[in-house]
């Protein structure tokens, strides 16, 4: 039986070192999910890390943490075009499946990520521009940037998870990020449920308030909105639940299928 894996590894994209932290579970089982997850800007990668660690260890799935350069993301805004320097975190997220598969054996149809605000953003990114690399994503604070938003053509369905703080100040229900023309969280969560072929909306409101698009059928992608009402702009946006737990149980639909 495999010891299993957690280090801290770097790897090659274009012209650019690139370090992640990675967990890899010991259990000697066959191929197994992965998770990459995406900090939010300014924050370390542990951020994400340490919070789905856990969850990798009980549930046995691959979790990646890499780094932005300057510890930001490249979603597509000029300034973080120019604060990382170009770099393309979109081919990041594809050399990181790769370099992960050559070292564990990976389910490359459960292939998913996670993100925190500049994190939840690229994610975004990256459903729209590697739909087939993803079954699904879950963005924490943070909703379509415009460059995804311009060029909305992904090759795949993919399933979608936006959890919200509705006191936001950037992205709540009266945020406007810097007058920038990102997505509504409603307008992000609309788009990729048309895009799904999802069924009509549902509402619940616990443990928050829930839009959820349910999937055509078997083996689709669906698509759900959280609101949390006294929540800000924050990982953590409620006592009543755990954001890790709900991410995780949201994309056990979106993989289990394929």
């Amino acid at each position: 039986m495999s010891p299993g894996i957690c280090a801290d590894r770097s790897l090659r994209v274009g012209e650019r070192d690139r370090v992640y932290r990675l967990f890899v579970p010991g259990d000697g089982a066959g191929p197994m999910p992965l998770l990459l997850a995406f900090h939010g800007a300014g924050e370390a990668p542990e951020s994400l890390f340490d919070r789905f660690l856990p969850l990798a260890q009980r549930e046995r799935f691959a979790l990646v943490a890499p780094a932005g350069v300057g510890l930001r993301w490249n979603a597509g805004l000029d300034d973080e075009v120019r604060e990382t320097l170009a770099a393309d975190d979109v081919a990041l997220a594809a050399a990181l499946v790769e370099s992960v598969a050559g070292e564990a054996p990976i389910n490359r149809g459960a292939v998913c990520a996670v993100g925190f605000s500049n994190g939840a953003a690229l994610c975004q990114r990256l459903a729209v521009e590697r739909a087939e690399l993803v079954a699904g994503v879950v963005c924490v604070c943070a909703t379509m940037p415009p460059c995804a938003a311009e060029h909305f053509t992904p090759a795949a369905p993919v399933s979608v998870l936006q959890l919200m703080g509705a006191q936001d100040r950037m992205f709540g229900r009266r945020g406007h990020f810097r007058g920038m023309p990102f997505l509504t969280a409603e307008q992000t969560a609309q788009r990729w449920a048309e895009h799904n072929g999802c069924g009509s909306p549902e509402t619940l409101d616990q443990p928050a308030t829930i839009t959820h698009w349910p999937a055509a059928g078997p083996g689709g992608a669906e698509v759900a909105l959280w609101w949390v009402e006294d929540a800000g702009h924050t990982l953590d946006l409620s006592a009543d639940f755990d954001i890790a737990e709900v991410a995780w149980h949201f994309l056990t639909r979106a993989i289990s299928p394929r």
